[in-house]
């Protein structure tokens, strides 16, 4: 697990020619959200397209994220167990993940013109997520549709029939 934006950045680098890295990584900074929220948007800048981005040159990566990418942020926030499901949680296991030990599932791909939609499993969800990457100018990688990452799940089995 990294917890750091200078860790972060030093795993994008050796990262950013995989394309199921960045998703990761995408997926680690989300968990940073609940602990440490500017650092895991800092985090994210980092991953997303800059067209997801604003400048701010307060920012240590001199970017902060547009409304769409802020969006999604919040509904991490909302639901700290959305990112979780793609890492090992799930509602049998109350979505507890091993911060050591992190796996993304990654089921198939296709290639749409110049990007790679990659379909992976959350823990939460019935059905997979499709999320689209694209290389940039530096043939790095970037999320560029990640709208689905971020939508609902099960409850966990702890709050099942709880009413």
């Amino acid at each position: 697990m990294i917890y750091d934006l200078d860790t972060f950045t030093a795993k994008w680098d050796q990262e950013s020619s995989d394309p199921y890295g960045v998703i990761m990584l995408y997926l680690i900074a989300a968990l940073n959200i609940e602990k440490n929220p500017e650092e895991a948007e800092n985090m994210m800048t980092v991953v997303v397209s800059k067209k997801d981005c604003l400048e701010d040159y307060e920012s240590p990566t001199s970017l902060r994220l547009g409304r769409s990418a802020k969006y999604f942020f919040t509904r991490f926030q909302e639901n700290p167990n959305i990112a979780r499901s793609y890492l090992g949680g799930s509602p049998e296991n109350d979505y507890q993940i091993d911060e050591s030990n992190l796996e993304l599932r990654v089921v198939r791909e296709e290639e749409i013109k110049e990007r790679l939609k990659v379909f992976i499993r959350s823990g939460g969800k019935d059905f997979l997520t499709p999320v689209q990457v694209q290389k940039n100018r530096d043939d790095q990688w970037k999320l560029v549709e990640y709208s689905s990452i971020c939508t609902g799940i099960k409850k966990p089995s702890s709050e099942e029939n709880n009413f």
